[in-house]
């Protein structure tokens, strides 16, 4: 079985065998998986961790042979009105709920969810099913989601306590 990761650098201008893969949002977050490919071959991805692979990435094995990822389409909400207001009132409703967002000049697109379809609803916006690439906001500081009572409090607390004086000075 092939292995892709990062520790594999390209052996050659043109690999001798490329292949592509087309993957969802949530398989472009995992960081070590098992993939199929079209011609039915499983091999190992291994990309590091809060690394979200991106459209048209490559990735080598030790043969020098090379993965494309592309992003592949999947079904999601888009939420659109023609009110800034609007959208920034739904904006606001579905990061209060930790909802993975896109966020586009006219639109939000965010994947299915009955609950959150209603909600937006709701408040005034257009919402249609449509099938597109998946590609939300990491979040202000990107770098995963995690918790100050668990094994990152000093981590967490570090990082907090700099941005505080950044803000405030030593006070």
């Amino acid at each position: 079985m092939r292995l892709f990761d990062l520790s594999r650098a390209p052996q050659q201008a043109a690999p001798p065998r490329q292949d592509r893969i087309a993957l969802t949002h949530a398989q472009r977050r995992r960081h070590r998986q098992m993939l199929t490919l079209p011609d039915g071959e499983c091999v190992g991805l291994i990309t590091p961790r809060d690394h979200v692979l991106q459209d048209g990435e490559r990735w080598y094995c030790a043969q020098g042979d090379a993965l494309q990822i592309e992003a592949a389409c999947e079904p999601l909400l888009r939420a659109s009105s023609n009110d800034p207001h609007t959208l920034c009132r739904a904006a606001w409703h579905l990061g209060n709920r930790h909802t993975a967002v896109e966020i586009q000049p006219v639109c939000l697109q965010i994947q299915p969810d009955p609950v959150l379809h209603d909600l937006l609803l709701a408040l005034g916006l257009r919402v249609e099913a449509v099938n597109a690439v998946f590609e939300p906001e990491s979040g202000a500081y990107a770098g995963g989601h995690r918790h100050g009572h668990d094994e990152t409090f000093a981590e967490d607390h570090a990082l907090a306590r700099g941005l505080f004086q950044q803000h405030h000075g030593d006070a």
